[in-house]
């Protein structure tokens, strides 16, 4: 007996390799965004880094002026509001996960009233923080300083974003 596939199995096959193929772009793109917290999360983590060490480096020089502690207490400010950032995100997962597990119709409801409440309070935080950096941003800095500040502001608008594209199902 011949384990060949008849012709028309073989044609099949290559159509269907053809479809996946023609169709997984727009999976890739169809992406939630809940997925994209985690990465965010690490983005700030390594910024949050950056920041820590730069302020070890301002408490290393021998002396200090006005403009180095000005920066110091810039920088401490701007890490505080990632850190929040990143809590926020942590317990908007966090709420969304157990909203997930819920089988009635009122206890989702509940959850989901939740969910979008803290969104909606996160957003204000971000919002907050954007204008902050900004405010910092007009402040004489060194250039490293500026740098952090950009690259947290960006991280503020990234978070902001993301916020937006989140959608909470109506129960």
């Amino acid at each position: 007996m011949s384990t060949m596939n008849p012709p028309h199995a073989q044609s099949s096959i290559i159509i269907m390799c053809a479809l996946v193929l023609l169709f997984t772009p727009s999976f890739l793109l169809a992406q939630d965004p809940y997925d994209e917290i985690q990465k965010l999360q690490g983005r700030i983590a390594d910024l949050g880094a950056q920041i820590e060490a730069s302020q070890r480096r301002l408490l290393e020089t021998g002396t200090r002026n006005a403009r180095q502690a000005d920066a110091f207490e810039i920088l401490n400010s701007t890490l505080t509001r990632l850190d929040s950032v990143n809590r926020e995100f942590t317990v908007l997962s966090q709420l969304k996960f157990l909203a997930s597990l819920m089988t009635e119709k009122l206890a989702i409801q509940y959850a989901m009233r939740t969910v979008e409440g803290q969104r909606t309070y996160f957003k204000a935080i971000t919002k907050g923080s954007i204008e902050l950096s900004e405010k910092y941003l007009s402040y004489p800095n060194d250039r490293e300083t500026t740098r952090l500040l950009l690259e947290a502001r960006e991280l503020f608008r990234s978070s902001a974003e993301l916020l937006d594209r989140l959608q909470i199902p109506a129960p």
